[in-house]
């Protein structure tokens, strides 16, 4: 997913990002991406000006998910 997020289309990335969005429904699943290191291409995503509104809102919604578990709260937002 990180692949395809970083270095697929324009449609590719949107998708990524809403599976990602998609998998945040489990605090297990916030928690790996985060360790995992999905942070910096979703913020590359969200500053990218040829991305789509959908793909932006998407990162946007996988970042606010994320930010749920408890565990990711203060590293995330150090990042």
């Amino acid at each position: 997913m990180m692949k395809l997020l970083t270095t697929g289309s324009a449609k590719g990335k949107e998708q990524a990002a809403a599976t990602l969005w998609n998998m945040c429904v489990h605090t297990e699943n916030q928690v790996r991406m985060y360790r995992d290191g999905i942070v910096p291409p979703l913020l590359e995503l969200l500053k990218h000006e040829d991305a789509s509104s959908n793909a932006k809102e998407y990162a946007a919604g996988a970042f606010r998910s994320m930010s749920t578990a408890v565990e990711n709260r203060v590293p995330l937002f150090k990042d």
